[in-house]
Formats: C-alpha cells, sequence, structure tokens
C-alpha cells in the first residue's frame, strides 16, 4: 500500500484502535506509535525504529503531513520522531506542569465572547437578506447556542477538573478533542464552534481521500477558494469513477435499490454534461434519500410529508445517527440550493462545480445506508453472524430478527430466516443450554440478556416448554413465565 490509496477513514480506525487498548495520555509515545503502525498494516510485530520510519514513508510520504505546504521531511531523530507521530495523529504533548492553564482558559473565553458579538452583528444584519436568510439566521442561532454551550463547559471544567488536569497524566492533549479526556472541548475543537469552519461539508465530501489529499484539499480550499477548489479537485478524480461507485452503493440496500432506475437516469445527465438539469434534479433525490432513511428509524411517512429536510435531518441527529459535521451542513446550508431548486429559481453557481458537490453529497448519505446503526443493517449482521457460526447463543441473537420482517431484497438473508429457525428449535434444549452458558459465572446484567432473549423466544412460540425450564433455571419468578 503507498501513501497515496490510504484513506482518512481507515486512518481514524487505527488511531481508534490504540486508543481503546492503551490510555494514551498515560503511555510512553514510542508503544503508541508502535501500535498506531501496527494497526496500520494489520500485523502484530514489534517494529523497530527504522522499519516505523520506512512505513511512514509508505503510507504517508517523506514529509510532515501536518504543516503548511508540507515540504519539511520528517524526523530523523528517533524521540523526535516519536513525538511528531503522537503530536499530529493522537494530538499528544508532553505535560509540562508549568503551563498556565488558567491563561489558555481566559484566551479560549476571550475567543468565545469575541465569535458571539460577530455571530450578534450578522444577525442584525440579515434583516437585509432576501435568499436563504430563515437558514443562515438558524445556522447563526445554532453556533450562538454552541457557543454559549461551549462558555458553560469552561465554567463546569474549572469547578470540577482544574487540579486534576494539571496533575494527573503524562502527557496532554492537543488541539483537536477525538477522544473524551482532558480539557473541554471548545480548547481541541474551537473549529466546529465557527460556521466559517463548515464551508461547504468537504469532510464528508472527502474522507475516502488519502490523508496526505484530504490535508492538501483542505488547505486549498481555504486559501484559493471554491473555484480554484473544484478545478483541482476534478483533476485528482475521474468523474466515471466517481459515477461508477455510486452506482454500486445503489445495490446495497433496498431503499436504494426502490431509486436505482431514476437515479441512474440522473446521473447520465452529468454523463452526457447536461448539467444544468442534473443540478436542478439531484438535490431533491439527496432529500429522498434523508427521507428514507428517517423511515428505517421507523418514522411515519404522514409525519416527514410536510417536515423540511432541516426537520428530517434534525429527526436523524436525535437518532445519534449524524455528527455535527453532516448536521450542520445538511440542516443549514445545502438547504439553501434545495430550496432555489425547489421554487423554480435559477441557480446563480457554476454548473460544472455544483454537479461535482451535488454528486458527492449524493455518494456521501448513500453510504449512511451501509451503517449498522440503521436497524435493518444490524439485523442482517446478526443473521450472517449467526449463519457463519450456528452457536445456540448466535442462533438466540435472532429473537429480534424472527420478529422483523425483512425485504426481500436481501434473498440470502430472506431464505436463511426459516432454516435458522429451525436450527434454534433443534438446538434449544436444556442440556445444551447448560453446556452453552455458564452460569454461576455470568453477571446479574448478562443474565437478565439472556432471560429477555429466552422470554422473546418463548413468545414466538419457539420450543415454549424449553424455554420455561431455562427462565426456571434463570430465577424467574412464575409470574413473567
Amino acid at each position: 500500500m503507498i501513501y497515496k490509496s490510504i484513506t482518512t477513514e481507515f486512518i481514524i480506525s487505527a488511531i481508534d484502535k490504540v486508543k481503546e487498548k492503551y490510555d494514551i495520555l498515560d503511555t510512553d509515545l514510542k508503544t503508541t506509535t508502535i501500535e498506531f503502525f501496527k494497526n496500520l498494516t494489520n500485523q502484530d510485530i514489534d517494529y523497530d525504529f527504522e522499519s516505523i520510519k520506512n512505513l511512514h514513508i509508505d503510507f504517508f510520504g517523506e514529509t510532515k503531513l501536518f504543516e503548511e505546504g508540507m515540504k519539511d521531511l520528517i524526523p530523523t531523530k528517533e524521540g523526535i520522531f516519536y513525538l511528531y507521530i503522537c503530536e499530529n495523529f493522537f494530538c499528544i504533548v508532553p505535560n509540562d506542569k508549568n503551563d498556565s492553564i488558567i491563561s489558555l482558559i481566559s484566551k479560549d473565553i476571550e475567543d468565545i465572547n469575541c465569535t458571539i458579538q460577530k455571530y450578534n452583528s450578522e444577525l442584525e444584519q440579515l434583516k437585509e437578506v432576501k435568499e436563504g436568510k430563515r437558514y443562515k439566521e438558524s445556522l447563526l442561532k445554532h453556533y450562538l447556542k454552541k457557543l454559549e454551550n461551549a462558555k458553560e463547559q469552561i465554567l463546569q471544567f474549572v469547578k470540577d477538573k482544574l487540579e486534576i488536569s494539571v496533575k494527573k497524566n503524562k502527557y496532554k492533549p492537543i488541539l483537536l478533542n477525538i477522544f473524551d479526556w482532558g480539557m473541554y472541548h471548545y480548547h481541541y475543537f474551537p473549529e466546529t464552534y465557527k460556521k466559517e469552519y463548515l464551508s461547504s461539508g468537504l469532510f464528508h465530501k472527502l474522507a475516502e481521500h488519502s490523508l496526505h489529499n484530504f490535508i492538501g484539499l483542505i488547505q486549498l480550499y481555504k486559501e484559493k477558494g471554491d473555484d480554484i477548489f473544484w478545478d483541482e479537485y476534478k483533476k485528482q478524480v475521474d468523474l466515471i469513477d466517481l459515477i461508477n461507485d455510486v452506482k454500486l452503493l445503489l445495490k446495497c440496500h433496498h431503499r436504494l435499490s426502490e431509486r436505482k432506475d431514476f437515479i441512474e437516469q440522473v446521473l447520465q445527465l452529468l454523463s452526457d454534461g447536461t448539467l444544468e438539469l442534473f443540478c436542478n434534479i439531484m438535490p431533491l433525490q439527496i432529500e429522498g434519500l434523508v427521507y428514507d432513511l428517517c423511515l428505517e428509524f421507523d418514522l411515519k411517512e404522514s409525519d416527514l410529508f410536510t417536515s423540511s429536510i432541516t426537520d428530517k435531518v434534525e429527526i436523524l441527529r436525535k437518532k445519534d445517527f449524524l455528527d455535527d459535521s453532516y448536521y450542520e451542513y445538511f440542516a443549514f446550508v445545502f438547504p439553501i440550493i434545495r430550496n432555489r431548486v425547489a421554487h423554480g429559481k435559477k441557480i446563480e453557481k457554476n454548473f460544472e462545480h455544483l454537479s461535482w458537490e451535488l454528486l458527492l453529497d449524493f455518494k456521501s448519505i448513500c453510504k449512511l445506508f451501509s451503517s449498522t446503526e440503521l436497524p435493518i443493517n444490524a439485523k442482517l449482521s446478526l443473521i450472517k453472524i449467526a449463519d457463519k457460526s450456528r452457536s445456540l447463543d448466535n442462533l438466540l441473537s435472532l429473537h429480534e430478527v424472527f420478529k422483523f420482517q425483512i425485504d426481500t431484497f436481501y434473498s440470502y438473508e430472506f431464505n436463511l430466516i426459516e432454516e435458522l429457525k429451525n436450527d434454534l428449535a433443534n438446538k434449544l434444549t436444556e442440556e445444551n443450554f447448560n453446556n452453552a452458558f455458564d452460569l454461576k459465572s455470568l453477571t446479574d446484567e448478562e443474565k437478565h440478556k439472556i432471560k429477555d432473549r429466552i422470554i422473546a423466544i418463548k413468545d414466538l412460540d419457539i420450543n415454549a416448554l424449553v424455554c420455561k425450564k431455562i427462565l426456571s433455571i434463570l430465577n424467574v419468578e412464575k409470574k413473567k413465565i
């Protein structure tokens, strides 16, 4: 794997695995660095310094990724190299006890107050704005609320955690808080409290790019603006490949498949260069996908018919399905172009650039249909696990699946359900249950989960008498049997 092919998403996954294994604020930098590269290579090897340095070159190139221009070479001294990795990928540095945290807090509060003043001023100026006024006003109010919440978090931090934060660890977090420790959230992620960094929803658009390209493109957007950014982006990405990626995604979920024929016609407009028509159709299709995601969470169609796209995105956010970058873009930025199209107004943007932007928005929403947080995907995953290893534990976990109507689009899983149900009926005996579960070693919470599954299986009339006996073993009161 060369550095141009490693994606930002893959790197984040490698970082997360290190966090799961170690308390990195109390782990030496060398150990953290080695574990990071183990995850990147998917090999459990205790790499020496030269090996890790060469792996950095393979994955990321010879230059520092996070410095302006990315021209400086990576450190050649071992200790400095480990510090470079941990500072830039894990956002930690040695904890200097003499640092004045109070001055940092004061600076953050001052920054927050300045931003609040600026946004309140912009709210006043919106009185003269016509197009998109409601969304721009909602966006400003959203960020003002975030900033006020940030001040409250700082005050709570000073009250509860200041002394602990100064004294606890070998290392301290800096810049970005992708973890849940250290100081308050604003200190590491101030950009997420400022609407100027929302831009064109670039994070979800570029998440599949290599980290090297991701950083370079973000810098280009900030320095040169929209037009030059998209001109450069088009040089790096083949449009036909991107369209084919979307077509593949349309085959991955039953709701996407239902839209497949029409969307392929829309995509053909883009292939043919009929950009104005494409840009007038695609925003409503994106909203349609958001509508479909809401249906996946059992929202009633009648409740969604009159709701705005912002309302629908808010629903998904309350389900903890969308992070802030998705929410803020699709709730406050995207609706402006969507409404212009829906109301038949002329689009005053470069159609070529807008078509790329909308295609990437559409693709990013399509990818959400693969999330295991969607109920249907969680159930399909349980079916595959149970089919791969038909242990009694795995089969009992299908109690929710057996009550759920799987769409025939998922023909493989659909055809397996009766087979798995029969397999459970054959394997669910008192003897097999006792062999599968060592009740003496289980916690009360684990016993309770097993009890809930057995009750659900009994209610489905699968080996009801056996279920009653097992519930007795679990000391369930007879009135619950």
